[in-house]
């Protein structure tokens, strides 16, 4: 195995999220053939398939996964996912964090290194998805849902904590390739754990970049909306988001919120994004070498060549310039 995949990038040198278990978020997508996510994130992400095929490559190597199948992407880990050309999955995926979620996931039987796993029946999923919708409509709810958003994750993770086990390719029910043999299904990588169980940390010391966190203006702010758009910017900046999603979440429309944010701030939610966004690229391009596109879809920009004019606007100059003037990271060989 090539000892690069064992690296870690991790987006944050403290946990960042001091809460024992929180939902990020959660939603469900119907892929289009061939499509393609490439990256890292500070959290940890969940996703079940509905339908379909697609592949997952993470430290454990390349898997071909189908109906039935979950995979698991781990704070600070590369993973790429892709979905088939001819018969794209549909998956649901959960995104959490917290100080106590490596534990959760040990007791769970998920492990601390991004894996795949499977269902051991074909009559678990309903249920499963079931409580996935549950778990959205509770996270819809904002803020003042949260613990009952963190009691619908753990029925999820109670479902699957029941459900989980290696499903034979031949097990009647589940749809699979025949290509899918019992190899890519229920692997765990068996390397050590980023930390250990119930460790805040999300991996390994070294190769580190620290995100921008909560400003200290943010922090000390006493305006609870100015709080909650730097909290909401800082779980969901590496994923596609709106400002009405964000405004929605805290319970305001998203004119009020604007002028909220813009009086306290002396800029709007859509800047502070953009800001978060990029700055944490700078300094993953200054302390990983991973790639451009790794990195622009790490921080929530799914076109690279938009993230570059991006970039270059905010700092008047490329992403190019800034690998150029500085000592070349160990080499970590992209994932096939």
């Amino acid at each position: 195995m090539d000892e690069s995949r064992n690296r870690s990038h991790s987006l944050s040198a403290d946990p960042v999220d001091e809460s024992a278990l929180s939902v990020y978020y959660a939603g469900s997508e119907e892929c289009a053939p061939g499509h393609l996510w490439g990256g890292v994130r500070d959290h940890y992400l969940l996703h079940v398939i509905e339908t379909g095929f697609g592949t997952f490559a993470g430290p454990g190597g390349e898997h071909m996964l189908g109906r039935g199948d979950l995979f698991l992407a781990c704070p600070g880990e590369l993973v790429r996912y892709r979905a088939d050309e001819r018969r794209p999955w549909t998956y649901h995926w959960i995104g959490f964090g917290g100080v106590a979620a490596g534990d959760v996931l040990k007791r769970v039987s998920l492990p601390h290194r991004s894996a795949v796993s499977s269902l051991r029946s074909p009559q678990m999923l309903r249920p499963l998805l079931e409580a996935h919708e549950r778990l959205k409509a509770e996270l819809r709810g904002g803020e003042e849902r949260h613990f009952a958003t963190v009691a619908a994750l753990y029925a999820v993770l109670q479902l699957l904590a029941e459900g989980l086990g290696g499903v034979p390719p031949s097990e009647p029910g589940f749809d699979r390739p025949e290509s899918a043999g019992p190899e890519f299904v229920g692997v765990e990588s068996t390397r050590g754990e980023p930390g250990g169980a119930g460790s805040d940390s999300t991996g390994p010391t070294s190769d580190r970049v620290a995100v921008n966190d909560v400003p200290m203006h943010a922090r000390t702010t006493t305006n609870r909306y100015l709080r909650a758009t730097f909290e909401y910017i800082r779980k969901n900046f590496s994923r596609p988001m709106t400002i009405e999603e964000m405004a929605g979440h805290i319970g305001v429309s998203r004119k009020h919120l604007s002028a909220v944010v813009r009086r306290e701030s002396g800029r709007t939610p859509r800047k502070l994004l953009a800001e978060f966004r990029l700055s944490t690229a700078e300094r993953m391009l200054a302390e990983t070498d991973l790639n451009v596109g790794d990195i622009a879809r790490s921080c929530g920009y799914s076109d690279p060549l938009l993230f570059s004019r991006r970039f270059r606007n905010m700092f008047g100059y490329p992403p190019s310039a800034i690998r150029g003037r500085r000592p070349r990271a160990a080499s970590h060989r992209p994932i096939e």
